[in-house]
């Protein structure tokens, strides 16, 4: 049988999810899966060239990087066949691509007018967002008021492991690597949509981020869904920079001639783009205006094992069951993503809680 490859590698996301394969079958060594996906896929192939990238990021020192920089008669980096950052070109875009498939699953990623920021950037917060005014001619210019507060966003780490069998290492079957992609996508993806929305996480120093949610003081729903809406945009800031998330199941239920672009899968609500989470308690409604969210993410990297013993569970302890991946047949592919966020704005963040519609 012929696998087809050639359309499986087209799929966004797809050379970097076959990178993390081949860097699974290659026990972690770079230059070892870049010789293995460049002998399955051929040499001059994309996710060969996305290997090399790895490959050669892994093996640039800081001195390297400096030299990079100082020496005086670099050729211009392009992502051109022949050029020298060629390949790292290729690894970056690959990854770009990846961050996409993710954004499909992702509630912060999904929002275009979140702030995208760099880590440790310096970030001035307001209650309220700045205003501007007409001068008189030799007159002083009037000044935003509000309380202003400054803080910056430390990278901090979201990880995720998925589990392959090694018989898919040998790059087989197209549909199971294809569903690969997707795991590999969703699980990071997953847990920060939890860490993003629930309104119960505070926050952990130096570990995880608090929710946009926690401490909104919630509106209790009617049984008028336009009505509560109405009620919450008039009041929300920069409607016209906001999503509301929703339960898939709850969004479902307001599919109505009243909401006709609204369902399961999202769509907008009253002019409102609506995004569907299962992260989200399937009794609210949270509106978001995205320009009071400063959002900071750094890349993906990625770790594999074949022999070692874990313990499948979120707490883990020393007595609990411990499963041998050697045993199982089994590899573990663990991505790592660095991410943080924090509202600059207060009142960024709006929820209707108790919300029964269409039952």
């Amino acid at each position: 049988m012929r696998y087809d490859y050639d359309n499986l590698l087209e799929r966004r996301g797809a050379p970097f999810a076959m990178l993390a394969l081949g860097m699974a079958a290659a026990e972690n060594q770079s230059e070892f899966a870049t010789e293995i996906i460049s002998r399955r896929f051929g040499a001059n192939s994309r996710v060969a060239l996305v290997a090399k990238g790895a490959e050669e990021l892994g093996q640039l020192t800081e001195y390297d990087r400096i030299q990079l920089v100082s020496k005086g008669a670099v050729t211009a980096a392009t992502g051109l066949a022949g050029n020298w950052s060629a390949a790292l070109s290729a690894y970056f875009e690959a990854m770009g691509e990846f961050f996409d498939v993710q954004r499909y699953f992702e509630i912060p990623a999904s929002m275009e007018t979140v702030r995208r920021v760099s880590f440790h950037a310096r970030l001035i917060g307001a209650a309220s967002g700045a205003t501007a005014a007409f001068v008189k001619s030799g007159a002083p210019a009037p000044i935003s008021s509000g309380v202003l507060t400054s803080d910056s966003l430390r990278p901090l780490k979201v990880a995720s492991t998925v589990f392959v069998s090694n018989e898919a290492l040998e790059f087989g079957d197209p549909i199971a690597l294809s569903a690969f992609i997707s795991d590999l996508a969703s699980a990071n993806a997953n847990a920060i949509n939890v860490a993003f929305i629930d309104a119960s996480n505070a926050g952990v120093a130096e570990q995880t981020p608090a929710s946009v949610t926690n401490g909104v003081s919630a509106v209790t729903a009617t049984t008028d869904p336009r009505a509560d809406i109405k009620g919450v945009l008039a009041t929300h800031p920069n409607a016209h920079k906001s999503y509301v998330v929703g339960h898939p199941s709850l969004l479902a239920g307001m599919a109505s001639a009243e909401f006709p672009n609204v369902g399961a899968r999202g769509g907008e609500v009253g002019g409102v783009p609506a995004l569907a989470s299962a992260a989200v308690p399937d009794t609210d409604l949270v509106f978001i205006d995205g320009s009071g969210i400063a959002l900071a993410r750094g890349g993906v990297e990625i770790s594999t094992a074949r022999e070692a013993s874990l313990i499948p569970s979120d707490a883990p302890s020393g007595a609990a069951t411990q499963v041998s991946l050697w045993q199982a047949g089994a590899t573990a592919v663990m991505t790592t993503q660095f991410v943080n966020w924090t509202k600059v704005r207060s009142n960024a963040v709006s929820v209707i809680s108790g919300a029964a519609y269409g039952d």
